[in-house]
């Protein structure tokens, strides 16, 4: 990107979704616009940041709030959209007419990181699988970031990342759409599991599913991926696709009768090893331990981190214990398979 180049960005969102695009923007000398169909009221606290950041590089950013605008659109460089942009957006049909690059905060990382990236998505288990991996791999690389779907802006932890320095990110399946149509995948990928959601973004499963495919759809020849037993023909054969299960013994990876977490020979860790409850848990932490294995993490570092890792907020996290009744907040169920997982880790 050019010194100067005039970038719109669509979606500044009310919690602040776009303030690290619109910041790397300008860091970077793009002429920034913003635009919003909030009022400037709804984002008085992200104007508010943003303004503040502008003014100490001595810049000043344009707003269109309320609306989108077809002037704003084709007098750009460059369309920088929020992933809550639906893919079916007219905004976008225009900017295609009108010659006008599409990028996001994803796209624009992948472009730029110096590091090895792996990505973590799935329908559900997505947050607790990347903290597990990301602990993994901090046990060789202290250095290691952590980003993505996890309201931290991929875009600013650029400078904490040279050619070395590992990036773990969780990857939605709106990120992923898009940086299927730029053709990135990450070099070591993981699924957590395909059921259904987000359909009223998508359109349908199966445009869904394929949007989840793109996180090892555009992978080198030396791209590992690691996908539930379920989806490995989403490899394709490839030799790098590694697949997992609690029970299936025709997976890569799984999990013996006694308790002992395997891929192929490898001995990766114990079910008493565990600290997180659940069977669902358990399959996150093989699928996640197998890719920090294969990213050259040893079975003792994978058995420390995951003694490390105990919990995560709003998952099967333990409130309060009040005259022996254990009170257990899941707020991330929030879809039937999700909510059947979390009873079956509560006994009675």
């Amino acid at each position: 990107m050019k010194a100067g180049a005039r970038v719109l960005v669509m979606g500044l969102g009310v919690h602040g979704g776009g303030l690290g695009v619109a910041r790397w923007l300008l860091r970077h000398g793009a002429d920034v616009t913003v635009t919003d169909l909030a009022s400037p009221e709804a984002l008085a606290d992200s104007i508010a940041r943003l303004n503040a950041f502008a003014a100490e590089l001595g810049k000043q950013v344009r707003y269109t709030l309320g609306e989108h605008r077809a002037e704003d659109v084709c007098s750009a460089d460059m369309l920088v959209v929020n992933p809550a942009v639906r893919p079916d957006s007219p905004w976008l049909a225009l900017a295609r007419s009108c010659d006008i690059p599409i990028e996001t905060e994803m796209t624009l990382f992948f472009r730029a990181c110096p590091g090895p990236i792996l990505g973590v998505t799935g329908t559900k288990g997505k947050t607790t699988t990347t903290l597990l991996l990301a602990e993994m791999i901090r046990q060789r690389y202290p250095d290691t970031v952590v980003a993505g779907n996890l309201r931290v802006s991929a875009l600013e932890t650029l400078d904490q990342i040279g050619p070395q320095t590992p990036v773990v990110l969780e990857l939605s399946s709106f990120q992923l759409e898009r940086l299927g149509e730029a053709r990135c995948s990450p070099s070591y990928a993981l699924v957590t599991n395909v059921g259904v959601d987000h359909l009223n973004w998508h359109g349908s499963l199966t445009a869904y599913v394929n949007a989840k495919r793109q996180i090892m759809a555009h992978q080198g020849p030396d791209g590992v991926a690691v996908p539930p037993v379920q989806a490995r023909e989403w490899g394709q054969g490839r030799p790098g696709v590694i697949s997992y299960s609690l029970t299936d013994p025709a997976a890569d990876a799984t999990m013996t009768d006694d308790g002992v977490f395997r891929y192929r020979d490898v001995e990766l860790f114990h079910r008493s090893d565990l600290r997180l409850p659940g069977d669902h848990n358990a399959a996150n932490a093989l699928a996640a331990a197998v890719l920090a294995y294969r990213f050259g993490i040893d079975p003792a570092a994978i058995v420390a981190a995951l003694h490390r890792v105990t919990g995560v907020e709003h998952r099967l996290e333990l409130v309060a214990v009040i005259d022996g009744v254990r009170y257990i907040n899941d707020t991330t169920a929030t879809n039937p398979a999700a909510t059947a997982a979390a009873l079956a880790t509560v006994p009675g």
